[in-house]
């Protein structure tokens, strides 16, 4: 046992991990907006291009307070990245409601993290419809509606 070497732990299957995923939205009449805090490490000695999100609108990204530029390629916006490091990176994001007879929805991605916690606020949405009172029907058969 003593004579063998020790055996070299494996290479990590990626040269990146998104540990955590913090997402803070706020639902309005006509839009969701709100902020991803993402928080990971990097393994790799040199940089590498990190996968952050996809399917959102980045209105603005920031790490250690200081702007980051981001690439997107093929909907995912990425960061070039120092290797052998953690990181935490802070993105603005936005998107719109789809708005139908009857209902409001969006689609939410969740970025690819080991855990994610998502915080939404709802602004109340109330539509003042003036009241119709209901039909009463005569005699006759006929439909009358008071005022």
């Amino acid at each position: 046992m003593a004579s063998k070497p020790a055996k070299r732990p494996d290479p990590a299957p990626l040269p990146y991990s998104l540990k955590h995923a913090d997402l803070k939205f706020q639902v309005t009449a006509e839009c969701v907006s709100g902020t991803i805090q993402l928080e990971g490490e990097i393994f790799s000695k040199s940089a590498f291009k990190v996968p952050l999100v996809s399917g959102l609108t980045i209105l603005d990204a920031q790490q250690k307070g200081k702007e980051l530029p981001l690439e997107q390629e093929g909907g995912t916006h990425m960061a070039v990245l120092p290797g052998a490091a953690e990181f935490s990176i802070a993105l603005t994001t936005g998107m719109a409601v789809a708005i139908e007879p009857g209902r409001a929805s969006f689609n939410l991605p969740v970025p690819a993290a080991g855990t994610a916690e998502r915080v939404e606020k709802r602004e109340a949405v109330r539509e003042r419809r003036p009241l119709m009172p209901a039909p009463t029907i005569g005699r006759n058969g006929e439909e009358r509606v008071s005022r």
